[in-house]
């Protein structure tokens, strides 16, 4: 039982790591070069892409020594809506965050059964300019909110 223990958490923070991405505030896109004539050579230069929002990851006992409360959640989402810049705040939970892997995995059963659902409650917060996403992910990293597991920022389209 204690090595199927493990291995759901490892599985887990698997899945939680391919799902939140690597963090940052800076995404670079390849974009091939010029081409120079007959015979020319694929050189690819980086193009900064813009960031579109602002996403906010909570706690779980899997991956934290206890679990987010309810009103934490609530507490996190008020100072999220209360901060300057902010157009939208959407609570997504991990249940409709596994609905939606299912969905762009085009399978009803992505994890092992009896792993339960590893993914975390998040906020995807939706900034009034793009320009204010390094701003908003700033300042919700300044305020150690509780049960605040990850702050990442999303990357927009070029």
């Amino acid at each position: 039982m204690q090595r199927l223990r493990l291995g759901g958490a490892v599985a887990a923070l698997g899945c939680v790591a391919l799902l939140a991405g690597c963090g940052g505030t800076q995404y670079f896109d390849f974009a091939p070069a010029q081409h120079t004539g007959p015979g020319h050579v694929l050189v690819l230069h980086p193009r900064k892409v813009r960031a579109s929002s602002v996403n906010v990851y909570f706690c779980t006992k899997v991956l934290c020594a206890t679990g987010t409360t309810r009103r934490d959640e609530r507490f996190v989402g008020a100072a999220l809506r209360h901060e300057p810049c902010v157009r939208r705040v959407v609570f997504i939970s991990k249940v409709k965050a596994l609905a939606k892997m299912n969905k762009m995995l085009g399978t009803s059963k992505a994890l092992p059964p009896g792993l339960g659902n590893p993914l975390t409650d998040a906020f995807d917060v939706t900034p009034d300019r793009p320009s204010c996403v390094p701003a908003i992910a700033a300042a919700a990293r300044a305020a150690h909110w509780p049960g605040v597991r990850q702050i990442l920022v999303k990357p927009g389209r070029p």
